[in-house]
């Protein structure tokens, strides 16, 4: 079986920890609802991918996916 744990891929040149999913991400996103953990998900990957350091990309990615859950409720969008 694939271990994503296990692999890499580069960001800026450098050797990197895969990025995260829904079965593996960071602590700090357990709380969240799927969907708002989802989006932070691919949100702090985004970054990570464009270079930024792991934990400010984690901070940015929990903050926007919140506003974006926001404005969604805001608007009575389905959030899938």
């Amino acid at each position: 079986m694939f271990d994503f744990r296990q692999s890499r891929f580069r960001v800026a040149g450098a050797l990197c920890a895969m990025p995260w999913n829904e079965g593996y991400y960071p602590v700090s996103m357990k709380n969240l609802p799927l969907a708002v953990r989802r989006k932070a998900i691919e949100i702090a990957n985004a970054l990570l991918e464009s270079g930024h350091p792991e934990g400010q990309a984690i901070r940015i990615g929990i903050a926007r996916s919140k506003q974006w859950a926001a404005r969604a409720a805001r608007a009575r969008l389905p959030v899938r």
